[in-house]
């Protein structure tokens, strides 16, 4: 590899978890208002105040992961390494994910979409931290 390979990889791999960051606070701005999203987790049925709970709820436990994240992080990077923190941070961010798309048995808990959040969180909290070390 070239002399400046490893900076620019570097340097994509600290954007990329900069712009995961961004995406994942964005997108659910737009998520929790679609007819599907509120029908299938039975939110539509709720009276305003208790949606406004349920969808604060919802980004609040993404933020909160985040926050707790770094944390986390720092730990798992001084006793396994930068790298091995990174690939943590991915698999909990992918770990997050899946449990946001996979419906269990056709429910709509929305206990499950909260857990994702949350890990969802840690993992992007926990890449925040190390991607740029």
């Amino acid at each position: 590899m070239g002399s400046n390979t490893h900076l620019y990889l570097s340097a994509l791999t600290a954007c990329l978890t900069a712009a995961l960051f961004g995406y994942r606070v964005g997108f659910i701005g737009g998520l929790l208002v679609l007819p599907s999203f509120l029908s299938h987790f039975h939110l539509s049925d709720l009276p305003a105040h208790l949606l406004a709970i349920a969808q604060a709820r919802i980004v609040t436990l993404w933020l909160v992961g985040a926050l707790l994240g770094v944390p986390l992080g720092m730990p798992v990077c001084s006793r396994f390494g930068r790298k091995w923190c990174l690939l943590f941070s991915a698999g909990m961010y992918v770990a997050g994910g899946v449990l946001q798309l996979v419906d269990f048995g056709g429910k709509g808990t929305p206990g499950v979409f909260e857990a994702g959040r949350f890990l969802n969180g840690l993992g992007v909290g926990c890449g925040t931290l190390v991607s740029p070390m």
